[in-house]
């Protein structure tokens, strides 16, 4: 059990989504995030939500997203777009049962 969820006294507040945070900046396609970020989100999923969750969660990625998700290697560059994307689905999905989830 992870040492947020045997935490005692008053729940966090919930962290804010605004829902459309974008990059700006000359070029922010060039955002990019080591596929590290991946494999440590992947593990703590499953860690979490088991594998029928972890499954459950890349179902509803694209494409781009999913494959970092199942398979992601260390060494790649990754979209930092991507990343967001699975952190806002992670929220999603996981936000009733565990509300604090984006700060573990």
């Amino acid at each position: 059990m992870s040492l947020l969820a045997q935490r005692k006294g008053p729940a966090a507040p919930l962290p804010r989504l605004e829902g459309k945070e974008v990059l700006v900046g000359p070029n922010p396609d060039a955002a990019k995030v080591k596929g590290v970020m991946f494999g440590g989100r992947k593990q703590f999923l499953n860690e979490v939500a088991g594998e029928d969750g972890f499954a459950a969660i890349v179902a509803k990625l694209t494409p781009r997203t999913a494959s970092y998700t199942k398979t992601p290697l260390a060494s790649s560059w990754c979209e930092f777009a991507s990343l967001i994307e699975l952190d806002r689905t992670t929220y999603e999905t996981l936000k009733q049962k565990h509300p604090n989830i984006l700060s573990r």
